[in-house]
């Protein structure tokens, strides 16, 4: 009996969706409706002129990223994608998502971006069905505003887009 309840409980949050992440400074949630997912972003650890991000894929090859970065005292948003380890090798002329409610304040960055689910540019990653979404905690930038390696691990967690659609 014990043994039921426990795959029972285990099957459930296996089933659960995944619709938000925590860790490294990072307070992270996301809903998908009329085909945009819209992305609530944290990150309490961050200090003036550093980044953090959230990257779509599964290899640091081939990445879509969206960086939330502190520049003199002043946050914005930029988007890119990598193709090869090491930073970004392409920062877009202008963000590919679009973005709301961005702050810092205290040594906290906080934001929205929305971004349509499926392909958005010919190298962007679709969010449609289940994909690996990789969270970077706060690493430096060089003094002209672009960003260096990160200096911890991704955190990466498969996310189900479709099952974090928006109530109501």
């Amino acid at each position: 009996m014990m043994l039921r309840v426990l795959l029972a409980l285990a099957f459930v949050g296996f089933a659960s969706a995944q619709c938000s992440f925590s860790g490294n400074g990072i307070m992270a949630n996301w809903t998908a409706s009329n085909g945009q997912v819209n992305i609530n972003f944290q990150n309490s650890k961050i200090a003036n002129n550093q980044w953090t991000a959230m990257a779509f894929g599964t290899t640091m090859d081939n990445l879509e990223i969206i960086i939330f970065k502190v520049q003199n005292g002043k946050p914005s948003v930029v988007t890119g994608h990598t193709s090869q380890f090491g930073p970004p090798t392409t920062i877009d002329k202008s963000a590919n998502v679009a973005m709301s409610n961005l702050s810092y304040r205290n040594g906290m960055l906080s934001g929205s971006v929305t971004r349509p689910v499926t392909l958005n540019s010919p190298r962007s990653s679709n969010l449609n069905g289940c994909t690996q979404w990789n969270f970077v905690g706060s690493s430096g930038m060089n003094p002209d505003g672009s960003v260096q390696k990160h200096q911890t691990m991704p955190s990466p967690m498969n996310v189900c887009t479709n099952q974090c659609q928006r109530q109501g």
